[in-house]
């Protein structure tokens, strides 16, 4: 056998949409709040820039059963608020964007203190002014 099962996530704010997507075996629903510095870092790719908001993740809660992701903010000002935030409202994982330091996953970490999983994603280095 060859690495790990294939896993699906699907990015969405909409329930009904996410609902059938698990019930077809989706494994995990990703609600996204991220967005800050995104116009800058994406300008001139054709990419998608969400506005997630807590009564998404709240609905989308209430609605699956199965794993749901929040990807947040990752802001000196924000990681920690959102990560909190995100796991009181009922996300099994937060996804960390754009991760720069061990110490931005630290805090993280320290915050949730278990109440969730946090992933990191190390995307790509930073491009703009």
């Amino acid at each position: 056998m060859l690495g790990a099962p294939l896993e699906l996530v699907l990015f969405s704010h909409d329930v009904d949409y996410a609902a059938a997507a698990m019930a077809a075996g989706m494994n995990s629903v990703v609600v996204d709040w991220e967005w800050a510095d995104k116009p800058g870092r994406q300008f001139g790719f054709d990419t998608e820039i969400n506005h997630g908001t807590e009564t998404d993740l709240v609905h989308m809660r209430g609605r699956i059963r199965g794993n749901l992701i929040c990807r947040i903010n990752n802001c000196s000002d924000q990681r920690v608020r959102e990560a909190l935030r995100a796991a009181e409202l009922g996300a099994n994982e937060i996804w960390l964007p754009m991760v720069r330091s061990v110490a931005e996953v630290e805090q993280c970490l320290r915050a949730l203190d278990g109440r969730c999983a946090l992933s990191i994603l190390c995307e790509t280095r930073r491009r703009w002014p």
